[in-house]
């Protein structure tokens, strides 16, 4: 990546436009982000890589930021004006300063609402008439726009400016100038933090319900008192109002949910200041002077420098009260009243969730989902398996659920052990905690707890039905946990090849499978052994892979940074050895092409060896899988889902049948394709089967499997929006036991005698 301001981590970028003022060409331009914020984003055509917006910038340059910081003395203020005072935000200080330059011919820089009430920009004023825009706290980030760029032309006219705005604001203004000028007066606020406007828009339409906003006001005293609310005036003669306590509005931003990044880790909460002056509610004055304490606000206000003295020297005589206060006395009494002057506000631990789950419902329902870790979906599956098939067939299942509107929990795999750790440096882990809520690790004792969280259950995909399987997955992937008040469903599970009762695992299996409201299996003799085995009804569904939209694969694919250059098959082997590798030989020289190998994300070192070809790649993450999957010209696997990815991404293929993995659900997704024919049982069919290199024709394919595919996802989405009754049973798992309890007794007793 070049120099310029895309090197700084969006996490600690506050917005404050600098970069995007002092480029020279206009190449930066701030764009909106998905929750809302702005950042800047430069123009590699236009840039000419000066830069200077890298040199602007206060937060990659923490010696510039600490240069600006400034420690002053404390005073108690309130203006003497009554009318101001209860317009005002607390005491009415800034107004007695902005005005001060007003009349000395100056300008005055500060944060208005747009026309609409809807935004909230920084606007310069240079008569007192325009001042009441400026006045009052408004709870949401202001763009800069082309602000810095006219007040430094007033400066440089000799012009009074009073520039007032967040500290990081303030920072980035002076930065901007690279200079200090005698007639520059800056205000920095006590700020606890900027709330998204995506979020306050989406506030506004929910509160309004179709009415026209006429004003917003978050400190209306009138009604209040001095405090922190929210009023709603509608041209309809109606008002909304609430307070910190009850207006989601509020309490998102006050407990952290929707504020912007950068403030959790905020470098201005301190009482060594950036501004001349700092203006912020002195909450709690009575604990300190409680003659000082007044119901319509009172300001404490911090004089920084020389300048700052005068300035207030100035104006003295508009203030009814001024009183300089201890400094450490307020330091202890804002750690718990005005904690921001100390430290950072900090995120809230939900704040991802809350605006993920903001963009399909309300804010209240966000907000209560979010904070209290409830979810529509818990899956319990073996995402977390060293295996780029199960990998990827479970983040189509999520990605899938997601776009239903759905709330999705990824289940970990319950552990007895207190100690246990998942290893999260594995391929998949790594994938996972990019892509998923996971929840923490229970034990058979506390995982119903989940219980309380998901509303409903989906077991699925993969062989979790598998018994041979059972010592990797057993009762939990048959969703035992889950109560029979909550819904539960399995959504493409599979038996393996056919169903073995070879463990004794036919009874409990009948209990679990009995207590879904759903059930659906992936492959067509899955529903043989529903109906023949345990009496019950399945709906055979496509592997989640084909139901996900292939957006979602070229975004991760994407992520991979990679650029073909030339043309390439893949294989993906889960199982390499000698007979494979000659096939793959044999297919690289009729084909022309290098070969990429790909290998399982478990024994990879093993099966690099087993396969000894060049350009083999072991280990790799799941978005370079992907990449070379989506760009390869042919694919040959011995994989199930490395079969079902050929055919999604529409690539001509070889699939070697896995006997050792079941092949049986090889035949019966190329069956449902209408591709058997790609199928080979042994290796060496390649060398004789010119067929399999002719070219495959989707169209016809697609014509078979879209109908197959929307089937599926409204058998999905209906399952869990619309629960069905669990299908009756004289089905007994007490009595059972106790059968099997009273033969094994019989059976002991004969070998006795």
């Amino acid at each position: 990546m070049s120099n310029t301001i895309e090197r700084l981590e969006r996490d600690y970028c506050t917005g404050c436009e600098g970069c995007k003022s002092v480029c020279p060409t206009n190449a930066i331009a701030m764009e909106i982000d998905e929750k809302g914020f702005w950042f800047p984003q430069v123009d590699a055509e236009l840039c000419v890589h000066c830069e200077k917006c890298v040199n602007v910038c206060v937060e990659m340059n923490h010696t510039l930021r600490e240069s600006y910081y400034q420690e002053g003395s404390l005073y108690a203020a309130i203006i003497n004006d009554e009318e101001i005072h209860l317009k005002s935000s607390s005491g009415g200080v800034f107004t007695v300063l902005a005005k001060y330059i007003l009349e000395q011919g100056g300008v005055v820089a500060g944060a208005a609402f747009d026309d609409s009430y809807r935004g909230v920009e920084h606007v310069v004023i240079d008569s007192i008439e325009d001042l009441g825009r400026l006045r009052g706290s408004k709870y949401l980030q202001s763009r800069i726009g082309e602000v810095y760029k006219k007040l430094s032309g007033e400066l440089r006219k000799g012009r009074p400016v009073l520039f007032s705005g967040c500290p990081c604001q303030v920072a980035g203004f002076k930065s901007y100038l690279g200079k200090d000028y005698p007639l520059l007066f800056t205000c920095d606020i006590i700020c606890h933090g900027v709330p998204s406007p995506l979020i306050y828009r989406k506030y506004l339409d929910e509160k309004a319900k179709g009415r026209k906003i006429k004003k917003v006001d978050f400190r209306e005293k009138k009604h209040f008192g001095w405090g922190t609310a929210s009023s709603l005036f509608f041209e309809d003669g109606s008002v909304y109002r609430g307070d910190c306590f009850n207006d989601i509005y509020m309490r998102t931003f006050l407990e952290g949910f929707s504020m912007r990044a950068c403030c959790g880790s905020c470098k201005y909460t301190t009482p060594l200041r950036v501004g001349d002056v700092t203006l912020g509610d002195f909450w709690g004055v009575a604990e300190i002077d409680e003659s000082l304490y007044d119901k319509k606000g009172v300001s404490v206000v911090s004089v920084n420098n020389d300048k700052a003295k005068e300035l207030l020297i100035s104006v003295a005589d508009n203030f009814k009260i001024w009183r300089e206060i201890n400094k450490e006395a307020f330091i202890e009494l804002a750690k718990t009243r005005n904690g921001y002057y100390v430290h950072p506000t900090g995120l809230h631990w939900a704040r991802a969730r809350f605006f993920e789950l903001s963009e399909n419902r309300g804010l209240e329902k966000a907000y209560s989902e979010a904070k209290n870790s409830k979810y529509d979906v818990g899956i319990v599956g073996w995402w977390f398996h060293e295996n780029y098939g199960g990998t990827l067939t479970y983040y189509a299942l999520h990605q899938v659920l997601k776009k239903m509107g759905l709330s999705v929990l990824m289940i970990a795999k319950r552990h007895n052990d207190p100690n246990y750790r998942p290893n999260t440096k594995t391929v998949p882990y790594r994938f996972a905690l990019k892509n998923y809520y996971i929840s923490k690790t229970y034990n058979s004792s506390n995982i119903s707890i989940l219980n309380n969280h998901c509303k409903t259950f989906i077991s699925g995909s993969d062989q979790l039905f598998n018994p041979v399987l059972w010592p990797y997955s057993g009762s939990e992937y048959f969703l035992d946990f889950a109560s029979s008040k909550n819904n539960i469903v399995s959504y493409a599970s599979s038996f393996g090849n056919k169903f073995h009762d070879n463990q004794g695992l036919k009874d409990s299996m009948s209990y679990w499978l009995h207590r879904f409201n759903s059930l659906s299996v992936r492959e067509n003799y899955g529903v043989t052994i529903c109906q023949e085995e345990f009496g019950l009804t399945a709906k055979m569904v496509l592997d989640p892979v084909f139901l996900c939209d292939l957006e979602e694969y070229q975004r991760q694919a994407d992520q991979a940074n990679k650029t073909k250059d030339e043309n390439f098959f893949v294989s993906f082997m889960l199982d390499p050895n000698s007979e494979k590798r000659e096939a793959l030989l044999y297919i690289r020289e009729k084909l022309g092409f290098t070969s990429v190998n790909l290998l399982n994300a478990i024994d990879f070192e093993r099966n690099t060896n087993a396969l000894n070809l060049d350009n083999t790649k072991p280990n790799i993450d799941v978005e370079e899988w992907l990449y070379y999957y989506m760009n390869a010209d042919f694919v040959v696997t011995d994989s199930f889902h490395g079969t079902c990815f050929a055919i999604l991404f529409r690539k001509d293929f070889i699939s070697i049948a896995n006997y050792q993995r079941g092949e049986k659900r090889f035949i019966s997704i190329l069956e449902t394709a209408g591709l058997l024919e790609r199928l080979v049982h042994h290796p060496e069919e390649i060398r004789d089967r010119e067929d399999l290199f002719s070219p495959i024709d989707y169209d016809v394919v697609f014509e078979k499997l879209n109908p197959f595919i929307k089937e599926s996802y409204e058998w999905l989405e209906n399952a869990i929006k619309n629960p069905r009754e669990r299908e009756k049973s004289d089905f007994n798992m007490i009595e059972t036991e106790l059968e099997r309890l009273k033969r094994r007794i019989e059976e002991l007793e004969r070998a006795k005698g």
